[in-house]
């Protein structure tokens, strides 16, 4: 059975470990930190270091994951979820590997990104479901939110030339 995954941020509090940031083509501050109030982002977690094999103890080393303003998702998102990783052997919980089926090439890139298991919750934003209908349904109003948000850089890009 496949799982999907929503965001919304919107009931997020600010504070320490809340991602908020401005979108990486903002003309007035690119990939940059944001409060709330000012977010048009969030950063999530993209592994910057695949686990590897280490011969001589014989053991796996772990991913690395990490947050970076520049590589975020909108404000309102739905993906599905393609795995779990285990990160047993770092400071992180287990993390949610995520797919999307629209965005941005971050979004729709190679590079393996995802949520950790404790921001599921309205504390953390994030939501599983399972049923293919409702992930089609947010699906729409997801991309309706990543594409307002595209125009309006867009617009605010071409009003700085």
């Amino acid at each position: 059975m496949e799982r999907f995954a929503e965001f919304d941020a919107s009931a997020l509090p600010e504070g320490a470990g809340i991602y908020f940031c401005w979108h990486p083509r903002n003309p007035g501050c690119s990939g940059c930190w944001a409060r709330k109030k000012d977010a048009q982002r969030f950063a999530i977690p993209y592994e910057t270091q695949s686990a590897r094999f280490d011969e001589e103890s014989g053991e796996d080393l772990p991913s690395y994951w990490q947050h970076h303003a520049g590589h975020s998702i909108p404000l309102y998102a739905v993906a599905r979820v393609v795995g779990k990783q285990e990160m047993a052997r770092t400071f992180y919980d287990d993390l949610y590997v995520i797919e999307f089926d629209y965005g941005d090439a971050f979004m729709r890139g190679t590079q393996r990104i995802g949520f950790l298991e404790k921001s599921l919750g309205v504390k953390g934003g994030w939501r599983l479901f399972d049923d293919e209908a409702e992930y089609q349904t947010l699906l729409v109003k997801a991309r309706k939110v990543y594409d307002d948000m595209e125009a309006a850089i867009k617009a605010a890009r071409e009003s700085k030339v």
